[in-house]
């Protein structure tokens, strides 16, 4: 009989125990598992900030450069002697009134290099025109001399057809 007087097993104040730290167990990993559930929800909060900044900074870069570039081609274009190059504004910033300032200038550069074929066609005409009198000046000397000299050493019957002659010149 005392077989069957014996306790059975741990007892409820050992069961009562075994329960209680099953329940710390848990708990414990409970508030481990709302750490690690917090950490991976700031990590992956962090992360989206941080990837949506990084779009926006692409975009903005592109943004601002995109206007530069063209102004570096239109640079690059008006170097090579297109003078008809231009480039259409950007808006009212900075970028926008150098591209304003590279339109005049090439625009001014066309009329200057307009101005100096102008010039030079100019030029070339009247260094003709000087050339053709100087050769014209040369051909008519000796006939003018010749004249003069035939003055000189006129008679009277010759002298009524030159004065006649002399008139019309």
């Amino acid at each position: 009989m005392a077989l069957y007087a014996s306790p059975l097993g741990p007892g409820l104040a050992g069961l009562a125990g075994e329960y209680r730290q099953a329940r710390e167990t848990v708990d414990r990993a409970r508030g481990r598992d709302l750490r690690r559930g917090l950490l991976y929800t700031f990590a992956s909060l962090g992360a989206a900030i941080w990837l949506l900044s990084l779009a926006l900074l692409v975009y903005l870069a592109h943004r601002i450069s995109r206007p530069i570039q063209r102004l570096t081609a239109g640079l690059a274009q008006l170097a090579q002697g297109d003078l008809t190059t231009r480039l259409q504004t950007a808006g009212s910033d900075e970028i926008g009134r150098a591209i304003e300032a590279f339109n005049h200038m090439a625009g001014q550069l066309a009329a200057s290099r307009d101005r100096l074929v102008y010039l030079a066609q100019l030029a070339s005409w009247q260094a003709l025109a000087r050339k053709m009198a100087h050769e014209l000046k040369n051909s008519l000397t000796p006939i003018r001399l010749t004249i003069e000299e035939i003055l000189a050493r006129r008679d009277e019957n010759d002298r009524e057809f030159i004065e006649r002659r002399r008139a019309s010149w």
